[in-house]
């Protein structure tokens, strides 16, 4: 079985998205899929281009140019490569898979959506992407032949909009870093992974650090992540504002195995973010042994899942949110570690390939593909 997956961003660049397209890749070979990629050679901007041809663990990446106009990246797709696939997977909405369902009676293969949160990860241009979603993408959607909601959230957002849809929540690599996180933690780090950008609302958890430093409590916060916005000057500039300088670190962007061993570090993980499609973040980290305390959002609550191995709190009240952390701080976490783990494991890959494997089956049976093609 051959399939194509089709994102706006790859690796070397590896946000939420980027991370789960290769780690289905990888994962997808262990079960008889030859997996490759069709990507964008460049993230936006005036970023350098990626080579056009590559491989990633072995996995074959080709990266074409697009006309970026900011909000929309135009591309036009080899029809050859569609053709050659038996499933094409598309992740998240844009240029991509309107291009792929455009040219769907030409290429006459079967195409399976992962939405990755849609478009709303901010109220910018609201209108615009409301008729962009509610207008385009419910025609488009009509030809797709399975959409995958990555999150209850999302399952939410997309029913009204999709004829064919089923949830499968996004995969993990729970069990590596299950081991690598049983270690001694410093009990006193904070961790937040992910972009610095508006919609993690890095502000919101930089008072509430400061709200606990206030309270007499010792700790250190460590951000991860990519500055793609440009938005480090200013949040260290707030974080000297508000007297926390010393205790916070920017670490910036890092590379896998290093990533693996912050989450195995930090004691307490922490995201205030207003909005997630899914937030692999968490789960990464709660398989690593990292208590959450985490924004009270419809993705973060379907994580915990009522467990008590983390905190949903309100992050824009900072004395409130600092008293929850005091709090969890004076407790002994092995309990809540025990739990966070367990309650990761359920996002296991060993659970979740077969199911894909299943999804890409049954869209072959409903273009007429059988498994000799």
């Amino acid at each position: 079985m051959r399939v194509l997956h089709i994102c706006s961003d790859f690796a070397p660049h590896l946000g939420g998205v980027e991370k789960f397209v290769l780690d289905l890749a990888r994962k997808s070979r262990d079960a008889s899929i030859a997996p490759a990629i069709l990507t964008l050679n460049r993230r936006e901007g005036d970023e350098p281009r990626l080579l056009s041809r590559d491989q990633n663990d072995g996995i074959p990446v080709h990266r074409l140019r697009c006309l970026d106009m900011k909000y929309y990246r135009a591309v036009w797709l080899p029809l050859d490569e569609m053709r050659a696939a038996d499933v094409l997977h598309v992740h998240g909405l844009g240029a991509w898979l309107d291009f792929a369902v455009a040219t769907k009676p030409v290429h006459r293969r079967p195409i399976v959506l992962s939405t990755h949160g849609g478009i709303f990860h901010t109220s910018r241009m609201s209108l615009l992407k409301n008729l962009y979603f509610h207008g385009w993408q419910w025609w488009n959607l009509k030809f797709v032949d399975q959409v995958v909601a990555c999150s209850r959230v999302d399952e939410y957002s997309f029913a009204p909009l999709a004829p064919r849809m089923t949830l499968l929540e996004n995969g993990a690599d729970v069990d590596e870093l299950a081991i690598r996180g049983a270690v001694e933690k410093d009990p006193k780090t904070l961790l937040f992974v992910g972009r610095l950008a508006t919609n993690k609302a890095i502000d919101d958890l930089l008072r509430a650090c400061a709200a606990l430093a206030a309270r007499g409590t010792d700790f250190s916060l460590r951000l991860v992540g990519p500055d793609r916005n440009r938005a480090r000057p200013e949040l260290e500039s707030l974080a000297r504002s508000l007297r926390i300088n010393g205790r916070v670190t920017f670490v910036g962007e890092v590379a896998p195995d290093q990533l693996i061993a912050e989450y195995a570090r930090a004691s307490i993980f922490v995201s205030a973010s207003r909005s997630e499609g899914f937030g692999i973040s968490v789960v990464e980290a709660m398989a690593a042994g990292c208590v959450p305390v985490v924004n009270n959002i419809p993705a973060f609550r379907d994580h915990l899942g009522g467990i008590h191995g983390g905190l949903l709190v309100d992050f824009s009240d900072a004395s409130g949110t600092a008293a929850a952390i005091a709090g969890l701080l004076a407790e002994d976490l092995a309990p809540w570690r025990d739990a966070a783990r367990e309650r990761a494991r359920n996002f296991s890959w060993r659970q979740k390939i077969p199911q894909w494997k299943q999804i890409y089956a049954k869209v072959m049976r409903h273009e007429g593909l059988g498994p000799e093609h």
